[in-house]
């Protein structure tokens, strides 16, 4: 607190009344949460596994919504999007489209220090869909033979990405 009161730095008000009078006590027990949240995603993911969750709860409110500035509101959105920040593990949000007008995305979790093998996979995740996506395109036109070859190219990606 010595800190945030002498520097003053722009902090929301929610986050400076989470802390307690004695700073030194909050980083403690920061430091202590950041460890048992890193232990339980590492359980959950195994290996080089990758947890993949919403990246929100639920559709995100409009600009200068009264939500945005609910404690309410603030908790349960923290509880998705500070996963990969309190454990030190590495997150990337890929958008999926929308539903009702609203952005959809998914989050990609690996484990501290797998950012390249993450980026890896979604690159692979990436390409494969869009063979995939072509060949329901080739089908719909009724070109099979290209259909298979987009087939047989997703199908090639995923075998090399779930090998190795």
């Amino acid at each position: 607190m010595e800190w945030i009161n002498s520097v003053k730095p722009d902090v929301d008000a929610f986050i400076i009344g989470n802390l307690s009078d004695d700073g030194e006590l909050s980083i403690n027990s920061s430091q202590d949460a950041r460890k048992e949240v890193r232990v339980a995603l590492n359980a959950l993911r195994k290996d080089d596994g990758i947890l993949v969750i919403p990246t929100v709860l639920g559709c995100p409110p409009k600009l200068n919504a009264r939500e945005l500035s609910s404690s309410n509101y603030n908790v349960q959105t923290s509880c998705l999007t500070s996963l990969s920040s309190m454990s030190g593990c590495c997150q990337v949000a890929l958008p999926l489209g929308t539903h009702d007008k609203c952005p959809i995305s998914v989050s990609f979790i690996a484990r501290h220090g797998g950012d390249q093998f993450l980026l890896d996979t979604i690159q692979t995740i990436k390409v494969a869909t869009y063979y995939s996506n072509r060949a329901a395109a080739f089908l719909e036109l009724a070109s099979y033979r290209q259909a298979k070859a987009d087939c047989t190219s997703a199908i090639d990606i995923d075998q090399k990405g779930s090998t190795g």
